[in-house]
């Protein structure tokens, strides 16, 4: 069964009660108070449900501007570490650009996690069925 916790034209925050990850799934292009809505939609089901891992779905997601880029890397992920986030699954767009602008996101969230000593594990796939799959066989490290 699937719970939604946020649902807009511009994005969907969700899981399916048999699974042990979210998924997130931005819509078309996101300003910056769309980002805001859609990720303080995130850090509560997060700090709520203590989920793990996360399935973020890009398919229908239009280039991250500068602004969302900063507010994610910079605001969002770094909070979502302290919440115990320590594994995405990315399911890409086909839009090279869009992959750009994500790519830099996790790229910078990445960083922030080892300079935290954080052990963050994200991949990118091309089908849900792959991102799954991979979630489903990630064994997150304990900390020491």
């Amino acid at each position: 069964m699937r719970a939604y916790y946020f649902q807009q034209t511009f994005g969907e925050l969700y899981h399916d009660t048999d699974k042990d990850y979210y998924v997130i799934a931005p819509k078309g292009f996101l300003n910056l108070d769309k980002w805001k809505q859609l990720m303080t939609a995130t850090l509560k089901l997060v700090e709520t449900k203590k989920f793990t891992k996360a399935l973020a779905d890009h398919r229908q997601m239009e280039i991250i501007n500068q602004e969302g880029q900063n507010y994610i890397a910079g605001e969002v992920f770094p909070k979502l570490f302290q919440l115990g986030l320590r594994c995405v699954a990315v399911v890409e767009n086909e839009n090279v650009f869009s992959q750009v602008t994500a790519d830099k996101v996790y790229e910078q969230a990445e960083q922030k996690a080892a300079k935290s000593n954080i052990n963050f594990q994200e991949a990118r796939f091309v089908t849900i069925q792959q991102a799954e799959n991979w979630l489903n066989a990630a064994q997150l490290a304990k900390a020491i």
